[in-house]
């Protein structure tokens, strides 16, 4: 996960506190959350830093385990990729491709159906 995630998080990290959901997002504790980022930049604040979040996964979860166990390939990126723009939407953090987030949809889509 972190292979594929690279560039686009600071950290993953094993959770103790979901649940139910696969993963969540969470800002750094000296980091801005996303939603004050974006404030900043309304309000024209200019050179602010990216701060990325930290993906943190529930190791418990029935769609973490069968990543686990699952052979690194492009199916395996798509819903590293997949699992990472769902917790930037549940966030309410804007996705940067929807594009791209609808094709990974449509392929698992098509495989399931």
């Amino acid at each position: 996960m972190k292979k594929v995630l690279n560039d686009e998080v600071k950290d993953i990290k094993v959770s103790n506190r979901l649940t139910d959901s696969p993963c969540c997002m969470v800002a750094d504790q000296n980091d801005p959350t996303a939603q004050m980022q974006d404030l900043m930049r309304q309000m024209g604040q200019s050179g602010l830093p990216d701060a990325k979040p930290i993906f943190e996964i529930n190791p418990d979860h029935k769609i973490i385990k069968k990543l686990s166990t699952m052979n690194k390939n492009k199916q395996f990126d798509d819903s590293v990729m997949l699992l990472f723009d769902q917790a930037l939407l549940v966030s309410n953090i804007k996705i940067d491709n929807p594009g791209e987030f609808i094709s990974r949809i449509n392929k698992v889509l098509e495989k399931t159906l």
